[in-house]
């Protein structure tokens, strides 16, 4: 700030001007503020928006994903059973033809020795 005790060596003009032109600072510092603060703002209803947008999806998320392990489990568990009674059938199978083996070779014997 120049003091108008100063006019008779810088002028008034030039004193004047500078205070214009120091007002419009303040005013353009002023605006900026207020779109700084503005952009905050909206800074801050964009994360809210995020995070809930996060929250719910993951939610659901999840849910999907316990509910397909779910049924991965139970398909598991009804493949182990199938393959269970599968290999209780052919171990069935085998120790009847084990028999089946046991009593021909026994006949055969019998014969062979009569």
């Amino acid at each position: 700030n120049m003091a108008p005790e100063d006019d008779w060596y810088f002028g008034a003009e030039l004193r004047e001007e500078g205070a214009a032109i120091h007002e419009k600072g303040e005013l353009l510092f002023q605006d900026q503020r207020t779109i700084e603060a503005e952009e905050a703002v909206k800074v801050r209803r964009i994360e809210h928006d995020f995070e809930e947008f996060e929250r719910e999806n993951s939610g659901e998320i999840d849910k999907n994903r316990n509910e397909f392990e779910a049924k991965m489990a139970q398909e598991a568990d009804k493949v182990n059973l199938e393959i269970e009674m599968r290999t209780r059938e052919l171990q069935r199978n085998k120790e009847e033809k084990r028999t089946e083996f046991e009593e021909e070779e026994s006949r055969a014997r019998e014969e062979e020795g009569a």
